[in-house]
């Protein structure tokens, strides 16, 4: 945190399995993936019992976390891009001239 992010979040490290902390007034505070509950998401839960949903959790991020792309769950938070964008929030687009997956054949483009 900081503007030279000097100064260490008290959400650092603080939530347990892949939690999602923040800053709740001064304390903080996790929202756990399913399967997880308890202060610090440190005790396990069958998904029937998982107080939590998908869409609750992608809805802690900012909203241009995954950039192009949308947070979706499965045994953890992750982007799913759009077919231009990669990485681990969409945030490089993938140039012209790259080998791109059509169906189940692939085909090379060459930029002009």
């Amino acid at each position: 945190m900081g503007p030279y992010c000097g100064i260490q979040s008290k959400c650092s490290g603080y939530c347990l399995n892949s939690g999602i902390c923040y800053i709740d007034g001064v304390q903080p505070t996790c929202k756990c993936l399913p399967g997880w509950d308890g202060p610090k998401c440190g005790k396990k839960v069958s998904s029937s019992e998982s107080p939590t949903t998908t869409e609750e959790l992608c809805n802690y991020l900012p909203l241009d976390y995954c950039n192009a792309g949308r947070c979706v769950m499965d045994t953890h938070i992750r982007c799913q891009c759009p077919g231009a964008f990669t990485g681990v929030r969409c945030e490089t687009r993938i140039p012209t001239g790259t080998v791109t997956p059509i169906a189940s054949a692939t085909t090379t483009t060459t930029p002009r």
